[in-house]
């Protein structure tokens, strides 16, 4: 009880944070069957608490499904009974805190929540509408669960109707009519990302017109109209180009771009990143790098079966360009081969079969500036909107700052001395800097500007001689300082910069006046270019270094101490971060390097399918089902694999057949049990390891990537790897020995014999791994000839046709292998964002 009466107390994030960690205890209390009634009652207040959280969105999904399993949901809904009975004088403030509950279960995992949500909804309102009748509970409180119910019924048909393609069209509605229309869901959970329906559907999508006229009814009518019309505003195109290529329309297709015969040919991590490159079937003048295609950011959508399924990514790498000028010269990798770049999977892929043949669609409108306006409109929902009464309400009089009275005064003297200023806001707690500290000793001269009333008249302020300003800067600091919103403008060279450091300078020695101490907030500055900002934060380190840089990495070597990634790797190395959030970040940090682990393994052993050490051993090929129960059979009464691609018939046959296949490029000797090779096979060389990918992508992107350490391979679960009955290696190991031993007895004529065996043995098993596999077709009529015993014995297959065989049983490993790869990569990504948040 002590535990979360104290989570109350604390910030959203962080309740999650401790909710989701393992020494709370919570998932053991979930699966508890008798919870005490003041315990339930207190764990809705605390997940009330825990859902307004605006920063922790993985996090909150994962407590959301964590606690809303059927077993909880059951014991909710006898809860609640009880409440009616038992605690009439709680019952308000427990429906409360339930309803905000779920009603962000409701709008974040949806498709969920219409399947496990109406039983438990419908109690509620039966009973909230018994305690309405005997004045427990308000009308308001019932409506809100009314509302609920309608949302999740609403939600539910529409799934159905989605699914039998019949939604309602909207296409004759006037845009008069929409405008008085209620939205159809909340904007802060719509994706940003497009899904499959908003390119398939043909009707018209909701969206409400700017107004420009008049005013807004909230801040939510306004930001709802502005989120929905700018996400289409970048749909819009993509739509119509897909639209058009499907109709397969004759005119020039100028929204979208398409590309051919896209596919994926490798992976890797970077920078906590999972990156597969996709290899583009391009001109061979066209150079990606040099080109205003696929930048960086940029939203490809892919799909293998005419948009029937469709998965989206954004472009993460797109060619040296993107490397560091400092970067250490690198073998060759994926990104550095023609025509490929790196993508970052947006949506999840964990059900797609990425070695298919895609085409590839890329939207002309830029996604990368839509997508962080899009995010920080929903994000901005939970808080009061800045500027309200002039943006949304439209008032065209102006106040002064809510926490300005009009007794409040101001120290000025920070406007003769520009590098003065208090010490809590000199220093930054992050930066752990400590320099020497600044005297505040100032001329009596002075001292008339140590205390001025803010509020007064221009006329009663000091005079602009004393502040050592013209007479428009005088009166533009003084109406900044006492307006909520002030503009400031003129020509170049009128001093707008000087003025604007002068008014950081005094808002921050007199930051007493306006920062909360239980919840302080920065100023925020905000700047057309970078450049333009390094400027104006250079000028600020004159008398603060409280300064935190968010965005893209700056030029200045002045502000690169202040970025934002080199500010949280120091709070992380110096572990200052709240306990419960640093043993999540722990735990989470452990989670991602096991799982970056059992990746790259899952991936190399794909790689080694492609390109293998040697014969792998027949049970591990036995175990995933990949060799035909005929052939098992056949090849257990024997030595395994080993023997049958090595050891089987007269090594000067073999030679004799390796001569041939190498004379006639490739053509096996004519038998019913023979392949010929397929002009125009594709070559498999894009399928080799990749050792060394590109090491950096926008370096303020990549917060963590400096900072990780070796990976733990201890306990991990998914690792995986090949294991051999022979491999290259062993066999010259083998072989260096007995000539060894030859070389000091020359009489040593076992050591020879056996020398002379393991270099045939090295040979033959060079040579195979040298064959190619043969297509899909031929492999199954050879299986099916043995089955039916056309082909009496696999025994009786050429040294060429089972080394065909065997690297097709190492492809179907593969394909094997990538479908749990698939998984891995999805649970990957999913923990690096809750990390992130």
């Amino acid at each position: 009880m002590a535990a979360l009466e104290k989570l109350l107390k604390d910030n959203p994030d962080e309740v999650v944070i401790e909710l989701l960690s393992e020494r709370s205890g919570y998932r053991i209390f979930l699966n508890e069957d008798d919870v005490r009634d003041d315990k339930m009652m207190l764990l809705i207040k605390v997940l009330a608490h825990a859902s307004s959280t605006p920063a922790n969105n993985q996090g909150l999904l994962d407590l959301l499904v964590m606690t809303c399993e059927k077993k909880f949901m059951d014991k909710l809904n006898s809860f609640s009974m009880r409440v009616k009975m038992k605690y009439l004088d709680k019952s308000k403030e427990y429906f409360n805190n339930l309803y905000l509950f779920l009603d962000v279960y409701a709008n974040s995992i949806t498709s969920v929540a219409i399947d496990r949500l109406p039983n438990v909804v419908e109690c509620c309102i039966m009973i909230l509408e018994q305690l309405n009748m005997k004045a427990f509970v308000s009308r308001d409180l019932v409506k809100k669960y009314e509302y609920l119910k309608e949302f999740l019924e609403n939600e539910s048909k529409k799934w159905e109707q989605e699914k039998k393609g019949n939604v309602q069209s909207r296409r004759n509605l006037r845009y008069e009519e929409y405008d008085q229309m209620s939205p159809p869901d909340d904007y802060k959970y719509m994706s940003v990302i497009p899904t499959i329906e908003d390119l398939s559907h043909t009707e018209r999508p909701f969206l409400r017109r700017n107004i420009v006229q008049g005013q807004y009814t909230d801040s939510q009518h306004y930001l709802d109209v502005q989120f929905r019309l700018l996400r289409e505003d970048f749909i819009q195109p993509l739509r119509n180009g897909v639209k058009a290529y499907r109709e397969k329309s004759k005119s020039r297709n100028m929204d979208v771009r398409i590309y051919h015969n896209v596919h994926i040919i490798g992976a890797d991590i970077i920078g906590r990143e999972m990156i597969h490159y996709v290899q583009l079937n391009l001109p061979k003048q066209f150079k990606i790098e040099n080109s205003k295609r696929l930048l960086y950011g940029n939203l490809l959508c892919f799909t293998c079966d005419d948009f029937k399924t469709i998965v989206f990514a954004s472009v993460a790498e797109r060619g040296s360009d993107t490397r560091r000028k400092d970067a250490v010269p690198k073998k060759e990798t994926f990104i550095e081969k023609r025509g490929v770049i790196g993508v970052k999977f947006e949506t999840d892929i964990r059900n797609i079969n990425l070695s298919k043949n895609f085409l590839m669609v890329e939207s002309r409108a830029y996604f990368m500036a839509y997508k962080h306006v899009l995010k920080a409109l929903q994000d901005m929902s939970n808080d009061p909107l800045p500027m309200e009464p002039y943006v949304v309400k439209v008032q065209n009089e102006n106040a002064p700052p809510g926490y300005l009275a009009q007794g409040s005064s101001y120290d000025l003297r920070v406007i003769i001395d520009r590098t003065m200023m208090k010490k809590s806001e000199k220093y930054s707690e992050l930066t752990f800097r400590r320099n020497q500290q600044h005297e505040d000793v100032i001329s009596p001269a002075f001292s008339p500007l140590k205390e001025v009333y803010i509020m007064r008249e221009l006329h009663y302020w000091p005079s602009n001689e004393d502040l050592l300003l013209d007479n428009s800067q005088h009166r533009a600091l003084r109406t900044a300082l006492t307006s909520e919103m002030a503009i400031i403008q003129g020509p170049p060279g009128t001093g707008k910069t000087f003025i604007g450091l002068k008014l950081t300078q005094v808002l921050l020695h007199n930051s007493e006046a306006w920062k909360d101490p239980d919840r302080p907030s920065p100023i925020l500055v905000v700047c057309f270019t970078n450049h333009a900002l390094d400027q104006f934060l250079e000028g600020m380190t004159q008398y603060t270094q409280n300064i935190v840089r968010v965005g893209s990495r700056t030029k200045s070597e002045t502000i690169a101490g202040f970025q934002i990634n080199e500010l949280l790797r120091s709070v992380r190395r110096s572990r200052q971060l709240p306990g419960r959030i640093l043993d999540r970040n722990n735990i989470l940090y452990n989670e991602v390097q096991n799982l970056e682990y059992d990746v790259k393994s899952w991936r190399s052993s794909i790689n080694e399918c492609k390109d293998p050490k040697g014969i792998v051993q027949l049970e591990l090929l036995v175990k995933e089902n990949i060799i035909p129960e005929t052939f098992i059979r056949q090849l257990k009464s024997k030595e395994g694999l080993k023997e049958w691609l090595l050891l089987a018939g007269d090594h000067r046959n073999i030679k004799q057949q390796m001569s041939e296949l190498t004379l006639n490029d490739g053509a096996s000797k004519a038998s019913s049990a023979m392949f010929t090779e397929e002009e125009g096979e594709t070559d498999e060389d894009i399928w080799q390891d990749a050792q060394d990918l590109m090491d950096i992508e926008e370096q303020d992107r990549r917060i963590d990537s400096d900072d990780e350490d070796d990976i733990n391979t201890a306990g991990v679960s998914g690792y995986f790897k090949l294991t051999y009955e022979i491999t290259l290696q062993e066999i010259e190991d083998r072989q260096k020995n007995m000539w060894d031993r030859y070389s000091r007895d020359d009489n040593d004529f076992e050591a020879y014999m056996t020398g002379t065996i393991y270099q045939q043995q090295f040979e033959t098993l060079q040579f195979g791994l040298s064959i190619k596999s043969e297509t899909e077709r031929k492999i199954n009529d050879l299986e099916q000839k043995v089955a039916r015993h056309t082909i009496r014995s696999i025994h009786d297959l050429d040294f060429p046709t089972r080394w065909k065989l065997y690297k097709h049983w190492l492809g179907k490993l593969a394909v094997k292998i990538g479908e749990k790869l698939a998984e891995v990569e999805g649970q990957y990504q999913q923990r690096v964002q809750a990390l992130k948040e």
